[in-house]
């Protein structure tokens, strides 16, 4: 009988017998390799978030891998944020550039750091940070605290020398143990707005000047948008002081602009500070009465706002700055009500969201991104502005994870 040219029962047997072999061997393959990529992701993933690499026999390991083969990564996230370091190193390194001028993460342990550790570890509502009347400080309660830290200056007290004291006091305890939650932030001072009213915040931004350099820090710090991008030549005028000149250099234009453009909204919002100054005794100020900072220099242009309280009106509510979505009052008086005005705004958690992806990914969300943060922010309001959700959800994204 003839048979079809080129067909062989013994060569197609052994064909399918090597196909057979060579599938098994990517079976084989292919397990170790998703092993190991869970393995990689968990390493990465508590890395991100503990700020220290995972080591080989820690038992949170093969649990953070489990969770990730089973598709739970943001449940081994929430492993490695209950580490101490998760708050020692990663949110102390997210607060940090906030809290001075040169927006650096290398500065000793301050007032404003503390709260925003304290404020995560105790998962309250981070829009506190901008309003709350309180303070976080070392507990001299705790045994584990006083044995692990034996300087006078552990034990707390108000007064601003010894204030900076205890802070640098405590700098090398366990912060993520060892903070205390007090009230009020501080005898003296009645307009407490967290870390607006913070002692690092003043001496930053306090000290000297007019205080609008505390205006224009707020909005870049938490709003993380610069009094230049904001800057609206349309808006009426009627709020800007007398120290400024409007025609300056003998030009007219000069003030209209340039100058109009930021001191309108600046010095609308800047009598929120009117009580406030800090001297060079590091001691914070608040007076019942003007400082006399927000109205020097009047001469300049004597027809100019003339500060009388602590009244301040947002004008920055047009045009570009739509797109920060205010919520809420537009108008108010004194630190705490301006505060809560920033931190119900829709550009304070779309801030965070930024703070946070550099803060775990380690580099600058780029504009193809745009919808990676929208989607962190809406998540930050929806967990009731929780900062560790805010910090866990971020490490779960893929392009913090390497995917």
């Amino acid at each position: 009988m003839e048979t079809n040219k080129g067909f062989s029962p013994v060569k197609v047997a052994g064909r399918l017998a090597s196909i057979c072999i060579l599938s098994l061997h990517v079976v084989f393959l292919a397990v170790p390799d998703a092993l190991a990529d869970s393995a990689s992701k968990a390493q990465r993933l508590f890395n991100r978030l503990a700020g220290y690499p995972l080591p080989l026999n820690d038992p949170r390991r093969s649990q953070m891998q489990s969770l990730i083969e089973q598709g739970r990564v943001l449940d081994a996230a929430r492993i490695a944020s209950q580490d101490d370091n998760f708050l020692n190193l990663t949110v102390r390194q997210f607060a940090a550039p906030m809290s001075n001028r040169a927006e650096s993460p290398r500065v000793p342990l301050n007032d404003f750091i503390a709260m925003f550790i304290g404020t995560t570890r105790d998962n309250r509502d981070a829009r506190e940070l901008l309003s709350g009347n309180y303070l976080y400080i070392g507990n001299s309660n705790d045994p584990s605290f006083r044995s692990s830290c034996t300087s006078p200056s552990c034990s707390y007290s108000p007064s601003p020398m010894a204030t900076q004291a205890h802070f640098t006091a405590i700098d090398r305890t366990n912060l993520a143990k060892h903070l205390l939650r007090i009230q009020p932030q501080r005898p003296d001072i009645s307009d407490a707005a967290g870390v607006l009213t913070s002692y690092a915040w003043a001496e930053s931004f306090f000290s000297a000047g007019t205080n609008r350099r505390a205006t224009a820090y707020a909005l870049q710090e938490f709003l993380c948008t610069s009094i230049q991008e904001m800057a609206d030549t349309t808006l009426s005028d009627y709020r800007v002081r007398r120290d400024v000149d409007r025609a300056p250099g003998g030009d007219a234009n000069t003030y209209q602009t340039e100058c109009r453009g930021c001191h309108t909204g600046m010095d609308g919002l800047s009598g929120a500070w009117a009580h406030f100054d800090y001297n060079p005794d590091n001691r914070i100020l608040q007076s019942a009465g003007i400082r006399g900072k927000m109205n020097q220099n009047n001469a300049v242009f004597p027809g100019g706002h003339i500060t009388v309280d602590n009244s301040w009106v947002n004008l920055f509510t047009r045009n570009q700055n739509a797109a920060l979505q205010w919520r809420g009052s537009m108008t108010g008086r004194g630190v705490s009500e301006f505060g809560t005005m920033l931190a119900n705004s829709g550009a304070f958690s779309k801030c965070m969201a930024k703070r946070a992806f550099f803060r775990i990914c380690h580099r600058e969300p780029e504009s193809s991104e745009a919808a990676l943060i929208n989607g962190l922010k809406e998540k930050f309001e929806a967990s009731g502005y929780k900062l560790r959700a805010l910090l866990e959800e971020t490490a779960t994204l893929p392009v913090c994870l390497g995917e």
